[in-house]
């Protein structure tokens, strides 16, 4: 394909494509990352490995996947609004298209909710630890950050609000660090509220590690998996690139990014906190309280605030797409996307629990969008490539096609089993709407 035609004038550059991938799926998922390693032990850490590797195998696949598109068919190396589903389209027909694009609404809308739950028990233990909660309760704070949130939500494509990515990548390293070291000192200072129930005989702090059980693995891989979820927005940067060619190296530089944040965090809180890393709020609500929690909260919220239009993005974009919304900002823009966050509010309210969306979202719509999809959509795009003579003639080697079947085989076996592990865990917590009862403080 000629140079001059897969590239843009303006556009995203190599640097903050990987800045813009590394802070999206940075944030929410890091923070459960030590409670996944008390569901497998240390094995977690080989996970974690294996997922960064896979992630970047598949996420590479999948720009190779739109490369081919834009030299295919000329229509789409414009702006596109759908990049996603039009792979899926093009790769498998109509019923991928509308599978794909189920999956990406149930994933980003997902994490939206998950997002309004962890900023509203941020923000009400920062109040209550300044003494300024008064009548506020995480509940209320939900709708409060629904308001605050929403402007936000209103920019077009990534290029619009390109400073939210540098500030969430910048937020969630400086709060990690601060975790880490926070979690270092208090295991070690009698004074901390790891201390509480250690009698005088024994002055050490001994972290406890449960038994690890089969069901414990389904559980880590919808954790792990979440801390992966950025795959169905990898497109829509891709297209809002310069060189959509070089997106495959933003990926490479993303999932190393990730991985120096993501070994880290998982096996300082691990091996420092044992079972005490495990909360439905993450290891933030396993701190002991002080000025550096309340730190590292501000720090996260500043995160999530920045990561959640990130989030709302792509499936805002399809779904106007499909009402007919113009592109430009406009009135129906601002009303549609408000609408969306009010009705992501509602179903926080009805079911606040981070940890308990997070998984039932990862188990089958992140593993679909992050495992399955992408490897199989290359096989099948590299494949239709004799189609028509016209177009470049590729081909896959034995060790890619070994790769491809190897994500879409763990995928569906790991999916299946962190359903079940989901579904377990949903059944055995007790979680009442936010209408019927206010949501207790529990970080």
């Amino acid at each position: 394909m000629d140079e001059s035609l897969t590239i843009k004038e303006k556009g995203l550059g190599i640097a903050m494509t990987t800045i813009f991938i590394a802070g999206q799926m940075a944030g929410g998922g890091v923070l459960m990352l030590p409670g996944a390693m008390v569901s497998t032990g240390p094995a977690g850490l080989a996970l974690l490995i294996y997922f960064t590797v896979n992630g970047a195998f598949v996420g590479t696949r999948l720009g190779y996947c739109w490369i081919m598109i834009e030299e295919r068919f000329p229509e789409f190396r414009e702006a596109c609004r759908d990049p996603y589903p039009v792979i899926a389209e093009k790769a498998v027909g109509k019923v991928g298209r509308y599978f794909a694009t189920v999956c990406i609404i149930a994933v980003q809308y997902g994490t939206g909710c998950g997002f309004l739950i962890l900023m509203a028990k941020f923000m009400d233990n920062i109040f209550e630890y300044g003494g300024w909660s008064g009548d506020m309760t995480p509940c209320k704070w939900m709708a409060v950050w629904a308001l605050l949130i929403t402007p936000l939500c209103w920019f077009g494509s990534p290029h619009d609000f390109w400073f939210v990515a540098p500030t969430a990548l910048l937020a969630t390293v400086t709060a990690c660090l601060m975790i880490m070291f926070r979690e270092s000192m208090d295991v070690n200072n009698q004074e901390s509220c790891y201390f509480n129930n250690k009698t005088q005989e024994n002055r050490n702090f001994d972290p406890e590690f449960p038994s690890i059980d089969f069901l414990g693995f389904g559980e880590a891989f919808s954790l792990i998996m979440f801390a992966f979820a950025g795959a169905a927005s990898f497109p829509t940067y891709q297209s809002d690139m310069k060189d959509r060619r070089d997106f495959p190296k933003a990926v490479l530089g993303a999932m190393l990014i990730l991985i120096l944040i993501y070994l880290p965090m998982a096996a300082t809180g691990y091996f420092q906190l044992g079972v005490l890393a495990r909360d439905d709020g993450g290891i933030v609500c396993a701190l002991c309280e002080g000025g550096v929690k309340l730190a590292v909260e501000v720090l996260l919220l500043v995160h999530l605030v920045s990561a959640y239009p990130m989030f709302m993005n792509p499936p805002n974009q399809f779904i106007e797409e499909l009402l007919g919304i113009p592109a430009t900002f406009n009135v129906k823009r601002t009303v549609f996307r408000s609408l969306v966050v009010a009705v992501l509010l509602f179903l926080a309210e009805s079911l606040p629990s981070f940890s308990a969306i997070l998984q039932l979202v990862s188990s089958i719509f992140v593993t679909c969008l992050t495992f399955i999809f992408p490897p199989l959509f290359y096989m099948r795009l590299v494949a239709k490539s004799s189609d028509n003579k016209i177009w470049e003639q590729r081909s896959l080697g034995i060790f890619e096609r070994i790769m491809c079947y190897q994500a879409i085989i763990i995928g569906l076996f790991g999916g299946v089993l962190s359903f079940i592990s989901s579904i377990k865990y949903i059944q055995e917590s007790s979680y009442v709407p936010c209408y019927m009862q206010e949501m207790a403080r529990s970080c």
